[in-house]
C-alpha cells in the first residue's frame, strides 16, 4: 500500500486567534522593554499536518481526525518543510524547551509545538513564588500541539513542565517537543541567562540591534509579526 503524503494545512487568518504579550523587563532579563513595539506572540491552533488522502473537510475537523494518527516526527516533517517554503525562517532542531530561564540577545525566534504532549512555559524569567518583585512581570502560557510562538530577542523563557493530558499516538509521542527556527541569517543563536552583569554587558545593546521579520514566519507576505513591524 502506498504511504500517504504528508502535508500541513494552516489556519486561515480570519481564523487564527493570537495572544499578544508586553512584558516589562525583570533582573536581567530584558523581555520586551527595548523594542515594545514587539511583543511576544502566540498563534494558538495555527498547523494541522494530515495525509493528502484525507478529505477535504474544515480545519478544525481535520484537526480532530488527524491528531491521533500524526506522530511528532511527521508533524515536524511537514512543519519543516512549510517553513522553508515561506523562508522567513530555517528551521533548526527539534528539541523541548530548556528548564533554565534564558534569552537570545541576537536573534528573533520562532518555536512550533508538533508533539501530541503540551506543556506549560514561563515567559519573562524567573516565576519563583518566594521572590518579590516578579508578579506581573512574567507570563506562564499553555501550548498544545499546532501552536505557533513568536518569541522576540530578550524575552526570557523556560519550561515549567510538560501536560499530562496527551492525545492518544505511537511511540514517539511520550515527550514535549517543538521545531525551533530562526530567521534567515540569524542561525548563530546566542543563549543569555538573565545575569545582572548582561544588562551592563554587550547583550541589552546586541537586542537593542536585533532586526526584525520582513516577512511572517508562517504566512508570508502578511500575517501578525508584520502587523508589529
Amino acid at each position: 500500500m502506498q504511504a500517504s503524503h504528508m502535508h500541513l494545512i494552516v489556519t486561515p487568518l480570519s481564523q487564527l486567534r493570537v495572544s499578544r504579550y508586553h512584558i516589562p523587563a525583570y533582573r536581567g532579563f530584558p523581555n520586551t522593554s527595548i523594542h515594545p513595539e514587539r511583543p511576544l506572540m502566540v498563534y494558538h491552533n495555527c498547523l494541522t499536518a494530515t495525509s493528502s488522502s484525507s478529505s477535504t473537510s474544515s480545519t478544525e475537523t481535520l484537526r480532530k481526525e488527524t491528531m491521533k494518527t500524526t506522530t511528532t516526527r511527521e508533524m515536524a516533517t511537514a512543519v519543516e518543510s512549510h517553513l522553508s517554503q515561506i523562508d522567513a525562517v530555517r528551521p533548526a532542531w527539534r528539541y523541548t524547551m530548556y528548564r533554565q530561564h534564558h534569552y537570545h540577545s541576537n536573534t528573533n525566534e520562532v518555536l512550533c509545538v508538533v508533539s501530541h504532549r503540551g506543556a506549560e512555559l514561563c515567559f519573562g524569567g524567573s516565576n519563583d513564588s518566594n521572590e518579590s518583585g516578579n508578579e506581573d512581570k512574567v507570563v506562564v502560557v499553555k501550548v498544545g500541539r499546532g501552536d505557533v510562538i513568536v518569541v522576540p530577542a530578550g524575552v526570557g523563557h523556560a519550561l515549567l513542565r510538560e501536560l499530562d493530558d496527551v492525545e492518544d499516538g505511537d511511540g514517539d509521542e511520550g515527550k514535549f517537543e517543538m521545531v525551533g527556527s530562526y530567521p534567515v541569517g540569524a542561525e548563530g543563536w546566542d543563549m543569555c541567562v538573565g545575569d545582572e552583569k548582561e544588562k551592563r554587558g554587550t547583550e541589552w545593546d546586541s537586542v537593542r540591534k536585533v532586526g526584525w521579520f520582513s516577512r511572517d514566519p508562517i504566512y508570508g507576505d502578511e500575517g501578525p509579526v508584520l502587523e508589529a513591524a
